[in-house]
């Protein structure tokens, strides 16, 4: 707010940040008519960026990246059995995926929506799985619901997973790695760190500077 009234920004030509959705808004609702500025959210995996054209955000929003993982699905595993897990509050999403899976004639998918006061159990899910390999898509940006699903599905014994979940699911450092390597997980990075020059330099630069290595946030930045 006190950037914003003192006028300090009106002057820039690209602005990255602030990290927060609300302070984000706040930022594109001041300066929305200004197309000359580029508005840019960097680690935002929420929809920050309405529908003026002078906003960005780094992210891919949810239903780009279950348009992208709907496709590899199909792709890979050729129509064998989905689940798909969600749960009440996230159905547009969920609602979502099925368009997707309907539009590429996915037809083995079985959908399994919780509700959000509802604690999933063994008992709740073990029905939908068989002992051969399980394709699960959990299309779900909330913490506490993927960190309380992770383990139960990780607790069937002699059952085969393979798991996609969102690029959110990166920043839960409450996930157990176990549970993550035992289910398979699969999740897109928008904040890969590659090898190649570009990485090599940034990270060779970084520790001669710092005297430290870079964290994936100061690579995404260097990126950006």
């Amino acid at each position: 707010d006190t950037l914003l009234n003192t006028q300090v920004l009106n002057d820039r030509d690209v602005i990255i940040g602030p990290l927060y959705n609300r302070q984000f808004n706040e930022l594109v609702d001041f300066y929305k008519y200004e197309k000359r500025k580029k508005l840019i959210s960097p680690l935002s995996y929420k929809q920050v960026s309405g529908n003026y054209t002078n906003s960005y955000q780094v992210v891919p929003i949810p239903q780009i990246q279950v348009n992208a993982l709907t496709n590899y699905i199909s792709d890979i595993y050729d129509d064998q059995r989905l689940v798909v897990i969600g749960q009440e509050s996230e159905r547009k999403l969920i609602n979502f995926t099925k368009r997707k899976l309907d539009v590429l004639s996915y037809n083995n998918a079985q959908y399994v929506i919780f509700e959000d006061d509802q604690m999933p159990t063994k008992e709740d899910v073990k029905q939908f799985f068989v002992a051969e390999e399980n394709i699960v898509f959990v299309p779900s940006n909330d913490r506490a619901f993927v960190s309380r699903l992770l383990p139960v599905l990780g607790s069937l014994r002699d059952t085969s997973f393979i798991v996609a979940g969102l690029d959110s699911w990166n920043r839960f450092e409450n996930l157990d790695m176990d549970d993550l390597v035992k289910l398979n997980v699969h999740l897109p990075s928008v904040f890969l760190q590659k090898n190649d020059s570009m990485h090599a330099d940034f990270v060779i630069n970084f520790h001669e500077k710092f005297r430290s290595y870079p964290s994936k946030y100061s690579y995404a930045a260097y990126k950006q």
